[in-house]
């Protein structure tokens, strides 16, 4: 499954996997644009087998810098916690 989406004048690609519980996001825009020629984060969920409820959740960033001199984009955590909240917000309906 596959959505596309803006968010601040940034274009947002999200690809669904259910059978593996991924979610894919990948920027482009002004905001990544200039800094970075790639930037994606993969967000992964598995079931919490031994401990009852709940869940645990991997996610990777992966980027390649246009260069050297760029900073790391630590603004993405605070992104990806309203992503995993709001996500998280609609799973418990």
């Amino acid at each position: 499954m596959l959505f596309n989406f803006t968010v601040a004048k940034e274009k947002v690609t999200e690809s669904v996997g259910w059978e593996k519980r991924t979610v894919t996001l990948s920027l482009s825009g002004n905001l990544v644009s200039d800094s970075f020629k790639t930037f994606k984060a993969t967000i992964m969920v598995t079931p919490k087998e031994d401990e009852g409820n709940g869940s645990r959740v991997v996610w990777t960033v992966e980027f390649e810098k246009i260069r050297h001199d760029v900073e790391d984009p630590v603004w993405i955590i605070d992104i990806l916690i309203n992503y995993l909240k709001e996500t998280d917000e609609e799973l418990n309906i």
